[in-house]
């Protein structure tokens, strides 16, 4: 398991968590000075710059760079420091791509080994993008109420682990909740938790609440709880270890939080923050994905302008009934019906509604070819 002692790209403080605009690329990254010492057994093939220790599956980096590679220089300049890096991302032009320069890392069995230099090419895009698929949502039909947490969100039936999601209902976003479990061969009953994120240290306790079950290879624990905005805040801006203490009734376990933990932690309350703000919105499916579309049409008001249609993302569960304003470098804006207009990017967007686009660009009202896109 790599430790957390991580240099996290976006979340440093508190404050970050609300700065959708960032550039993204997806990396989590430590200085090369941390990754010798915690890889003594690997002969790292240069003396400074950036470890990988994880990667995005929804991010742009995903499938360009992977656990332990090594990355020394971006756009041309030398970096040691995951701020350096982030300085790089936030200075490439927008729709360009950052070009990255370093080692690949590769099993060798038992041991890693590296390839010659090499540099690929990432496009960053905006960090409000990157939390958009991520995302998962269910809605429940009976409820009518919709269950946001991400799309690798554990379940109780997995390794130890802490995870959040939260409820939207009727249009009220609902206070971002924990879930923390426990998986073992035996019980330890336990009674409260402490959250240590570097220097600090937090205890939970939650008198009656704690639920557990027999499952196939074991026992599961697990508590479900409104989440303290400290905790999460220093859970999501650490860059040092994070342990979950479990105080049983007789014995203890200590949990070290993952980097997967905690990027599925920061996305799922950045979502949060994004539907409060009112920059994203959860879908409440108007038909069944499976029917069959309804005819393409392009219709228009008196004024020339298209009316409002209802948009619908690529997974079929979330829909914006809005009126389409333009599309630029990937990005579609939308208008909603109070005026307010908000960006997707093209590929977000369900096939139906990525041709009914093509059929309006070729129409003849814009000079912007979607077939030229990725």
């Amino acid at each position: 398991m790599v430790p957390i002692a991580l240099a996290m790209l976006l979340l440093a403080s508190e404050s970050d968590l609300t700065k959708y605009d960032v550039r993204y690329v997806g990396v989590l990254t430590v200085e090369m000075h941390v990754a010798r010492a915690t890889f003594e057994d690997i002969r790292f093939p240069s003396k400074s710059g950036l470890v990988v220790v994880a990667v995005d599956p929804y991010g742009p980096a995903h499938g360009k760079l992977g656990l332990l590679d090594v990355i020394d220089v971006a756009n041309g300049k030398k970096i040691s420091t995951p701020i350096d890096l982030q300085a790089a991302i936030d200075d490439t032009e927008p729709g360009s791509s950052i070009r990255l320069v370093g080692y690949r890392a590769h099993d060798l069995g038992r041991f890693v080994g590296f390839s010659d230099r090499k540099a690929i090419e990432v496009q960053p895009v905006p960090w409000k993008n990157a939390l958009l698929a991520s995302i998962d949502a269910k809605k429940d039909e009976v409820d009518l109420k919709t269950t946001i947490s991400h799309k690798d969100q554990p379940s109780i039936y997995d390794p130890t682990a802490i995870s959040a999601y939260f409820i939207v209902q009727d249009g009220n976003v609902g206070p971002l909740r924990l879930r923390i479990h426990y998986r073992s061969e035996g019980f330890i009953f336990f009674e409260r938790l402490t959250v240590r994120c570097g220097e600090e240290a937090f205890s939970i306790t939650f008198p009656r609440d704690v639920r557990n079950t027999d499952v196939e290879d074991g026992i599961v624990e697990w508590i479900d709880i409104e989440a303290n905005p400290k905790i999460v805040s220093a859970l999501a801006g650490t860059a040092s270890k994070s342990i979950i203490r479990f105080h049983g009734k007789e014995f203890i376990h200590d949990h070290e939080v993952t980097p997967a933990e905690l990027w599925r932690l920061k996305t799922v309350y950045g979502f949060r923050e994004l539907l409060i703000a009112g920059e994203a919105e959860p879908i409440i499916e108007e038909e069944p994905a499976k029917k069959k579309a309804a005819p393409l049409t392009i219709e228009r008001d008196d004024s020339d302008r298209i009316v409002i249609r209802t948009f619908t993302d690529i997974t079929g569960k979330f829909s914006l009934k809005a009126r389409f304003a333009g599309y630029d470098s990937g990005q579609v804006t939308l208008e909603k019906e109070d005026g307010k207009k908000i960006q997707i990017p093209i590929e977000k967007l369900s096939e139906a509604d990525r041709k009914w686009l093509e059929d309006w660009l070729k129409s003849g009202a814009a000079t912007t070819d979607l077939q030229n896109e990725p």
